[in-house]
């Protein structure tokens, strides 16, 4: 069994994170200048101490996740990226999102968090 780790521990330091999680919200960004093509996926998740994270998935890569996830369903996510969480819209007060790469793994957990 793989170590998962909660979203307090999630850092810069690496990207061989393994978090399970549940997918609290869920939504598309559009592209203003494209209007029928998406720029993002957007989540908000949360995992079982309650600490929340912002996950954004890059347009070229919405077509590999998104009929992987739903909300309100539980995850396990691997092998992604971490990034300072800056701006002044934040959806959560975490320090840091994940950023889902090619590589990205994820599961559907059958038990919930």
């Amino acid at each position: 069994m793989t170590l998962t780790h909660f979203l307090n521990d999630v850092n810069l330091s690496k990207e061989t994170w393994n978090v399970v999680v549940r997918v609290l919200r869920l939504w598309c960004v559009q592209d203003f200048t494209k209007q029928k093509i998406p720029f993002s996926l957007e989540m908000v998740l949360q995992d079982e101490e309650g600490v929340r994270i912002h996950a954004s998935v890059r347009r070229t890569l919405i077509y590999k996740f998104q009929n992987q996830i739903c909300e309100d369903r539980v995850y396990s996510i691997q092998s992604f990226t971490v990034a300072s969480n800056l701006g002044s819209y934040r959806t959560t007060k975490h320090e840091y999102k994940i950023n889902f790469q090619y590589g990205t793994k994820v599961s559907l957990m059958a038990n919930e968090v």
